[in-house]
């Protein structure tokens, strides 16, 4: 089993795109489950980052709508991801990518923290949208990057687990933006 240690070292090189970074992670069945504890502690701030560079209310609402948008999302991809690693016969590996994909929510909410710091100090919110379209495609290429080596796929269809990652989030925010409309 990897250490922490390890785990964020892991993290660093993803983020550079070094393919050694995915074998810090273990593939373990308990491990995995395990790794679900980041994303589930850093939900409330990916709630609150949403809710500010979003043009609805900031609502109890639309938190609630926008959190069942996240677990919905996160639980279809995931689905998704293992029934094409099964159908490749990469099931095995699964554990090992769902490690990655969660400890990688680590460094994106690094990311994260100049808009949380421009908000809290009243500074210019102009450019905060296209900064947040910034993190949300380095988190598909870092998708991809963790499906390409976890799960061992050519390139191209790490590719496509990033799609259909932004595909879910796409029809997902929609669903949420005509909820919030009516």
């Amino acid at each position: 089993m990897a250490t922490t240690k390890d785990k964020l070292l892991g993290c660093f090189e993803i983020c550079l795109f070094m393919k050694e970074g995915v074998n810090k992670f273990g593939s373990s069945k308990q491990e995995s489950l395990r790794s679900f504890l980041i994303p589930i502690l850093f939900m409330p701030l990916a709630l609150y980052v949403s809710a500010l560079v979003s043009d609805s209310s900031e609502s109890f609402f639309t938190y609630i709508l926008k959190g069942v948008q996240i677990v919905i999302g996160y639980g279809l991809f995931l689905t998704l991801v293992y029934l094409g690693a099964k159908q490749f016969q990469k099931q095995e590996n699964f554990p090992k990518f769902v490690t990655a994909y969660n400890w990688i929510t680590l460094p994106l909410m690094l990311f994260v923290l100049p808009i949380i710091f421009i908000v809290f100090t009243g500074g210019n919110y102009e450019g905060l949208k296209t900064y947040a379209v910034f993190i949300t495609i380095i988190s598909y290429v870092f998708t991809g990057f963790i499906a390409t080596y976890a799960l061992r796929l050519p390139w191209e269809l790490g590719a496509v687990v990033a799609v259909i990652s932004m595909a879910i989030e796409e029809v997902l925010s929609k669903v949420t933006e005509y909820l919030l409309q009516t």
